[in-house]
């Protein structure tokens, strides 16, 4: 396998199978909390509650996908409930501040979007969610075949990251990347802006 620096705006569509790109990215994680509450909406699990469910589902993902878009992240992928994108803009190693930045703007967006996405009349609330967020290198390489490709990313920033949102980190874990996010923003902050502690 030949391993390979991430470049600007490379397709992660279509990774070779011998091809492994190594990527500086901020990975954003998105967990639905109430699904459950979506499929115990009626006194009778059937028809109604499943309508209701798949409703709920296309609202977020449509919601979703508009703002990943218009802020220029990456969708990686959307399993059931939960949702991992990435933030590589701007590229490089020493924007990595300018990254975590960027992906807590979008989280923070996400959060605030998701929160009215709910439909009274058709008893659909809205969705409460749990955040995920870790910057650093990983590899990522091709998973799939034929048209089902999607990209998997190896490393500790995508598997923090979807810790975090399933609610699952070690306290050895939380304290290390609070460390990196906090020093990640300390550098990217001019030097009169930063708070004195």
């Amino acid at each position: 396998m030949t391993v390979v620096d991430y470049t600007r705006d490379t397709s992660l569509t279509s990774i070779p199978t011998n091809k492994a790109y190594r990527m500086d990215a901020v990975h954003l994680y998105v967990d639905i909390l109430n699904l459950r509450d979506m499929l115990e909406s009626t006194d009778v699990e059937g028809e109604t509650c499943h309508k209701r469910t798949l409703r709920f589902l296309n609202l977020h993902y449509r919601a979703v996908r508009r703002i990943l878009a218009a802020s220029d992240a990456l969708r990686v992928d959307f399993h059931n409930q939960r949702l991992h994108a990435v933030v590589a803009k701007p590229y490089g190693e020493d924007s990595e501040g300018d990254r975590v930045n960027r992906a807590v703007a979008i989280a923070r967006l996400i959060s605030d979007v998701l929160q009215e996405t709910g439909d009274d009349d058709e008893n659909i609330p809205a969705a409460q969610v749990r955040i995920g967020i870790d910057s650093g290198r990983a590899l990522v390489v091709n998973n799939g075949r034929g048209g089902n490709r999607e990209p998997l990313f190896l490393g500790r920033p995508a598997n923090m990251a979807a810790k975090i949102a399933s609610n699952e980190p070690t306290s050895e874990s939380l304290s290390a990347m609070r460390h990196d996010l906090q020093s990640a923003l300390k550098s990217s902050m001019p030097r009169t802006s930063r708070l004195r502690h």
